[in-house]
């Protein structure tokens, strides 16, 4: 059995709105690491038929972040919506690049128990994130230093999604957790308090297109597509609220209230164009850079590759930002 098989059987594909493609469509695997905000475009773009509408049968499959990058590097995946994972990677040798941008700043929230009274509180503290080198993970190590500490002064603990992140917290597993705003949410319904929102503090790409440098050597035309794809979901993302609120609530099965308060906390985040922000991306570096202690300058071009998605926005009569 594949690495993508085994992942596959312990964390399940998430392929449900695919929707009706044309005939002969071309099959791309696109994986994410949870069913929850952050990837919104992504759904939107299945469930809306967008990717259908570019002759493409895209399966969301749902796998952690260190199990993307062997997957994505073996070809048993063929591109990642996970932007922080593949500059980590990249920084690491493998032969990724991120394509475009569709969450241009972090949707999480730290939030903590009611002892934790003050940011400097946390020092000593454990924090839940999704998985090391993910999202979730990223930002928390950002909104840390940017709460004046060092990141070796706290613990993250991996926790899985928003779910079982906030599940740490009321079981008491942890002390805090970074959550997306509908569970953050719900965690200040159940007595917790908001410590820090991270969309507050600070701005980096938060999820985006990422894959393989062969990928953009030899099917630049099917990047091309996948990106025309997204973007037409980002943007009815940020233009149509309800119906956005109703596939973020089927897709990641909470009530519409929940959806609602993420698409309204969030949707002014999204990208309208795919760009990739230059000055954002710096941060996403500079943190990638630390942890895998890396001295040297590291420029755009070596993580990041956005002369496809300058293409399709010029196709598509879009001013990329």
């Amino acid at each position: 059995m594949n690495l993508l098989s085994l992942a596959l059987a312990a964390l399940c594909i998430v392929a449900g709105f695919a929707g009706k493609t044309a005939i002969a469509a071309d099959t791309v695997k696109i994986s994410i690491s949870n069913v929850e905000g952050s990837f919104l475009f992504g759904a939107v773009a299945a469930k809306k038929g967008f990717f259908a509408e570019e002759n493409l049968n895209a399966e969301l499959i749902r796998i952690a972040g260190n199990v993307m990058v062997p997957a994505m590097a073996n070809g048993d995946i063929d591109y990642t919506l996970m932007f922080g994972s593949v500059v980590r990677a990249t920084l690491s040798g493998f032969p990724f690049k991120v394509a475009g941008s569709f969450v241009d700043s972090p949707t999480g929230a730290l939030v903590g128990k009611t002892t934790v009274t003050t940011p400097q509180s946390l020092k000593g503290k454990s924090i839940a994130v999704s998985s090391f080198g993910a999202g979730a993970y990223v930002t928390a190590v950002l909104t840390v230093q940017h709460l004046g500490m060092s990141p070796n002064e706290v613990k993250l603990v991996a926790s899985g999604g928003d779910a079982g992140r906030l599940a740490a917290l009321q079981n008491g597993l942890v002390d805090a957790a970074l959550l997306n705003p509908a569970a953050a949410a719900r965690a200040e319904r159940l007595g917790f308090r908001v410590i820090a929102r991270s969309y507050e503090l600070f701005t980096f790409p938060y999820a985006g297109l990422g894959t393989t440098n062969r990928k953009l050597t030899e099917k630049p035309a099917e990047v091309k597509r996948v990106l025309k794809a997204l973007i037409k979901g980002s943007r009815f993302m940020r233009e149509n609220r309800d119906e956005t609120v109703q596939v973020l609530s089927d897709w990641a099965r909470i009530d519409r209230q929940s959806a609602a308060d993420y698409y309204d906390a969030t949707w002014r985040i999204s990208s309208p164009d795919g760009s990739i922000p230059e000055k954002g991306l710096r941060l996403v570096i500079e943190d990638a850079k630390g942890a895998l202690k890396i001295q040297r300058d590291v420029s755009f071009a070596e993580v990041a590759d956005d002369s496809l998605v300058k293409e399709v926005q010029r196709d598509m009569k879009i001013k990329g930002r």
